[in-house]
């Protein structure tokens, strides 16, 4: 099957798996390819050097607009929400999701000792931390700003989330391919379910500054994907 932009195409296999996605120039020239690595969860990068950003993002979007919706992580970063020393609820962000904000939850005070005498910034990716009565206020006030952003989107949401490393990057030699390095990740996650997430998260953050109570977060726990 082919798609076409400005007269470069696009093509893959249908009884191809995992498929391999190829961009070729007008005059028929290999420009570039990508492969989903499904073991990894991730699109593999192998382009010409020279050829354009814009060219090879193309390909990318085009690839994740046919790559299965299963090929999303599962994984989830758990929240416990505490009043008076006793739970009251558990909220999840997705990991996918929460990589994508993590720069603006590193603006959280938070606490990982009892011992600690002021809060650090930031909630570590992997845990565990305790968020009091200081940063809860900004928790939900970011949370709600990403729900607003989120909400503008389509099903099922897509950004960059992370980097994958160019498998042809050649440390020695790095002028050899025009990418090098790391590349954006690209993903997609079930708007639904990330509002959904979103929207129980504030309500508890909300339950808790009204009972002078505390969040716990755990880490990050292996899960199911949320489908759309």
């Amino acid at each position: 099957m082919a798609e076409k932009k400005r007269g470069y195409s696009v093509t893959y296999d249908d009884t191809e798996f995992p498929k391999t996605f190829r961009l070729q120039a007008p005059q028929g020239t290999h420009l570039a390819e990508v492969t989903y690595d499904a073991q990894e969860d991730a699109l593999l990068l192998h382009a010409q050097p020279g050829v354009h950003a814009s060219l090879v993002y193309h390909l990318i979007e085009h690839a994740l607009s046919i790559t299965p919706a299963e090929y999303t992580y599962g994984d989830k970063h758990v929240f416990e929400f505490y009043s008076h020393n006793e739970l009251i609820g558990q909220g999840v962000i997705q990991d996918l999701v929460f990589a994508h904000i993590k720069s603006t939850l590193d603006w959280i005070p938070t606490w990982t000792s009892q011992s600690s005498k002021k809060p650090n910034l930031g909630i570590p990716y992997f845990g565990p931390c305790q968020i009091r009565e200081d940063g809860l206020e900004k928790f939900s006030q970011i949370l709600t700003s990403w729900k607003t952003i989120f909400e503008q989107g389509p099903e099922p949401l897509a950004f960059c989330s992370g980097y994958n490393v160019n498998q042809d990057f050649d440390e020695d030699e790095p002028e050899k391919s025009y990418w090098s390095g790391a590349l954006p990740k690209m993903v997609r996650v079930s708007k639904q379910a990330t509002l959904q997430n979103l929207n129980q998260l504030i309500e508890f953050i909300h339950k808790t500054i009204s009972s002078n109570g505390y969040i716990e977060y755990i880490g990050i726990r292996e899960g199911e994907p949320d489908m759309w």
